[in-house]
């Protein structure tokens, strides 16, 4: 592990107490042989542990268990009861914009697709002169094919086109 994730676990996990036993060894060599790591576990031993060892713990009252028992038992326990849930939550957070009178959305709507169709035709219509463009490009290329003799019917040397005539 690089010193960052290292330095996340000893603010986190490491400091009080909750690593796992597989990722414990891992930290313990980097901090071992890393002085900045080594460092900063040091700061929080004294910092941020110390003072607190001389606390007394102090359970919370009994009331929050059952109310925390209770929560959990009347839980949805199924995915349709979830998706329910996620269904009522959505129905909260859009009920605002559900309420916009339909005659404004449908004017909306009408007025999107009328932008859509004059900002498409000009695009369109560009396409259509590139296209005629490049067929005729590609016409008059084809028309100065060379003859036998090396000298196209339509020669674009303006020169060699007036002797050919003369």
């Amino acid at each position: 592990m690089k010193c960052e994730e290292i330095q996340g676990l000893i603010l986190t996990d490491y400091a009080d107490g909750e690593i796992g036993p597989e990722t414990r060894p891992e930290i313990e060599e980097h901090i071992r042989i890393c002085g900045t790591c080594r460092q900063l576990e040091e700061a929080m031993r004294r910092d941020a542990r110390e003072p607190f060892k001389s606390v007394m713990k102090e359970l919370p009252p009994a009331y929050i268990f059952e109310r925390v028992k209770q929560a959990i038992a009347s839980a949805p326990k199924d995915k349709n009861d979830i998706l329910e849930n996620v269904r009522a939550l959505a129905g909260q957070i859009f009920l605002p914009f559900v309420k916009i009178p339909r005659p404004v959305v449908a004017f909306a709507a009408g007025a999107m697709v009328i932008v859509a169709i004059v900002i498409a035709r000009p695009i369109g219509e560009i396409r259509a002169v590139d296209q005629y463009l490049g067929e005729q490009a590609s016409f008059m290329a084809s028309l100065d094919t060379a003859d036998t003799n090396g000298e196209g019917m339509f020669d674009t040397y303006i020169k060699t086109g007036a002797e050919k005539f003369v």
